[in-house]
């Protein structure tokens, strides 16, 4: 009788273990997909972005050019050190 008390306890312990072990890997799911978030906002903005920066770097390497064609600008060239 105590041997099969021993056995049915055995077998109660072990299921209750297996039955934790799977109920574990159970993830609740959300019912909606996450937000995806694009790598950009929005295209057309940084398009206009870029065309402006451009637009500024062209103007500074014009002024620069003309500084360096008028003579009004010395570049000194210094030893590394």
């Amino acid at each position: 009788m105590n041997r099969l008390m021993s056995n049915r306890w055995t077998v109660l312990v072990t299921l209750n273990i297996a039955a934790i072990c799977v109920l574990g890997l159970f993830q609740a799911t959300l019912a909606q997909n996450p937000p995806v978030y694009p790598p950009f906002n929005n295209a057309v903005d940084m398009q206009l972005e870029i065309v402006t920066q451009l637009k500024e770097l062209n103007r500074q390497v014009r002024e620069q050019n003309n500084l360096l064609r008028s003579g009004q600008m010395q570049v000194v060239v210094a030893p590394r050190r």
